[in-house]
């Protein structure tokens, strides 16, 4: 039910990504922190400006 809308919303939204964590729950953060770790810095790497 909690990702029941996400594929719309995303289709709303241009540029907008699905990340799904592995062995994770609502608190993807605790279930899986390295993953979660890596998905924000793939965001943050596209939000900078090339070098």
């Amino acid at each position: 039910m909690f990702r029941s809308g996400e594929r719309e919303f995303a289709r709303a939204r241009p540029g907008t990504r699905i990340e799904l964590i592995p062995g994770a729950a609502h608190l993807a953060n605790f279930d899986n922190p390295a993953a979660v770790t890596d998905a924000v810095r793939r965001f943050a790497r596209e939000l900078s400006p090339a070098r």
